[in-house]
């Protein structure tokens, strides 16, 4: 029988099966070997979608996949399970729509005024 070595943890041998995870060990090391080669982040920011409840979205899948068109205030009285429907009936609209908000955030973001960072030089 092949028992592990005591020594596991000391070569980071028993977080392999966490390697994966956001939140890991391995990965926080990763982070602050980034953060020794190029300095620490000036910002940092974690991004998801909201499609379910992004009801101009909503209103273009609407359209797209039903060819219905519908307001804004009848995507909102959808169903959630009318709403997953469309996102998974056309997933590249999504992803654009997705794409198109952020390029909307980072241009807000680098501004020269910018309201949130104040000036950026």
């Amino acid at each position: 029988m092949n028992l592990p070595s005591p020594n596991l943890t000391l070569k980071d041998h028993a977080y392999k099966v966490l390697e994966h995870d956001r939140g890991s060990p391995k990965k926080k090391k990763e982070i602050f070997a980034m953060i020794r080669q190029i300095g620490p982040a000036a910002i940092f920011l974690t991004l998801s979608s909201a499609e379910t409840r992004w009801l101009e979205l909503l209103v273009i899948l609407k359209y797209t996949v039903d060819k219905q068109i519908i307001t804004e205030s009848e995507a909102a009285s959808l169903p959630y399970h009318e709403r997953t429907r469309l996102l998974n009936a056309d997933p590249v609209t999504a992803a654009k729509y997705f794409e198109h908000k952020l390029k909307c955030v980072f241009k807000l973001l680098t501004r020269k005024k910018n309201v949130f960072l104040g000036n950026i030089t």
